[in-house]
């Protein structure tokens, strides 16, 4: 809709109560009385025409506002509001609470003059894209809550973890930033109890989320919890338990769906196991700026080195830097889907990276599998695996250039999300 004009507006009193499934609204409106004071904003708004008129952003924050009452201004309404359909989610999100009457400028709808009843079809067809898509988003705030509870649970009773849930929180706090649809940290615990416990347990999350990146994703975390309390032996244990975690999860979100499973020798089975698991990030973005951050400050070097040969640009190598490697032949670098209980081939992308064999041709994004970074763990701890590996550029120069490449797409990227408060520093968490 194209807004322009101004209208004379009603003030929709919305009253928030706490309910068993979330929060519930009930809407009444009046009209604005002469002389009230009117602000207008800067945000794109959707407007549901007909018998249910509603403000909403184009992916805002749920509003805290649970036994609190917001008046928001919109144009003349005939009849009632009718509910929001967010079920336990009302109110539509909003990019900040309102306390006073908003000025909106529109050209007609059905309420405002000049405008029939095609454009109010128009928008009340906006409107249900957007209130499914953010109920699609939904599933990333209930895995966060999910992950960061049982991850604070396990730590409890594990010696040595806590490190873990510090890392944990502050990539998902990152994530949440950058998703589709913002998440803070006040949207993803449902209790402010909950939220304070954590911010005064693990103060540094909260408090660099916003300026340093995580040098993995979220599941990576989860994944060194289970092998800590497992222990790597136990491999079989292992999938196990991440399968029955991911059970109870939404798919996509936070969730990794493959484990690679590395040893220095594929017959000697007591040899120790080194895990990995796929990029648990949700959008090109975030998978691109995690890999990124990966490459330049978590890897071993001879892993960085092969996907940063492609990365960022997955269709072609790189025609100063070829840092791909081949592993010996006589290890082992097994990978699993967490879902269907199955082995998998390394992709074509694996095979180009690490010299693996497949006769698989499909391939993914350099980084997002997980041999990398069961490779990597086993390139960081078994010296004769290291020195049998094969790297086929060792010049230190052109190592840097590709560095410094890295970065700058991170810098890119980030700043086409408007995420503008990088310092430049990767998150490193508290170790106990």
């Amino acid at each position: 809709m194209v807004f322009k004009g101004i209208v004379e507006y009603a003030s929709i009193n919305t009253t928030y109560e706490q309910a068993e499934g979330g929060l519930e609204s009930s809407h009444t409106c009046d009209l604005l009385e002469p002389g009230a004071r009117r602000r207008t904003l800067p945000f794109d708004w959707g407007l549901e025409c007909g018998a249910s008129l509603l403000p909403r952003s184009l992916g805002g924050l749920l509003l805290p506002t649970a036994g609190k009452r917001v008046g928001y201004q919109t144009p003349p309404l005939l009849g009632h509001l009718r509910p929001s359909r967010y079920g336990g989610l009302s109110p539509p999100p909003l990019p900040l609470m309102v306390a006073d009457a908003l000025k909106h400028q529109c050209v007609g709808g059905s309420l405002c003059p000049g405008v029939g009843v095609q454009t109010a079809a128009m928008a009340n067809q906006e409107i249900n894209r957007r209130e499914e898509f953010l109920k699609t988003q939904q599933g990333f705030r209930k895995n966060a809550y999910k992950i960061i509870d049982e991850m604070n649970g396990w730590s409890n009773n594990t010696a040595g973890s806590t490190h873990l849930v510090d890392e944990i929180l502050h990539s998902i706090l990152f994530l949440g930033k950058i998703n589709k649809t913002p998440f803070s940290p006040n949207e993803i615990f449902s209790s402010d109890d909950i939220l304070q416990a954590l911010m005064e347990k693990y103060p540094r999350p909260f408090q660099f989320y916003l300026t340093q990146l995580p040098r993995r994703s979220p599941f990576s975390c989860v994944l060194d919890m289970i092998v800590l309390r497992e222990n790597p032996e136990n491999e079989e244990q292992i999938k196990q338990s991440l399968r029955e975690l991911i059970s109870d999860l939404a798919p996509q979100f936070l969730v990794s769906s493959i484990i690679c499973i590395s040893q220095k020798s594929n017959t000697d089975q007591s040899s120790k196991r080194y895990y990995g698991v796929s990029m648990s990030t949700n959008g090109p973005n975030p998978g691109k700026i995690v890999i990124g951050a990966s490459c330049l400050n978590n890897w071993d070097e001879y892993v960085s080195g092969a996907v940063m040969t492609y990365y960022p640009n997955n269709n072609e190598k790189k025609a100063y830097f070829d840092g791909t490697i081949e592993v010996p032949g006589n290890i082992r670098c097994e990978s699993f889907s967490l879902s269907r209980d199955e082995q998998m081939s390394p992709c074509k992308s694996c095979h180009n990276l690490f010299g693996l064999n497949t006769e698989e041709t499909k391939k993914w994004a350099y980084g997002n599998c997980a041999e990398p970074e069961s490779l990597s763990n086993l390139l960081k701890n078994e010296e004769e695996v290291k020195n049998g590996t094969t790297v086929h550029d060792r010049s230190a120069e052109n190592r840097q250039r590709a560095e410094e490449e890295v970065r700058q797409d991170l810098q890119a990227v980030l700043r086409m999300i408007h995420f503008n408060t990088w310092s430049g520093e990767f998150y490193n968490p508290e170790s106990e």
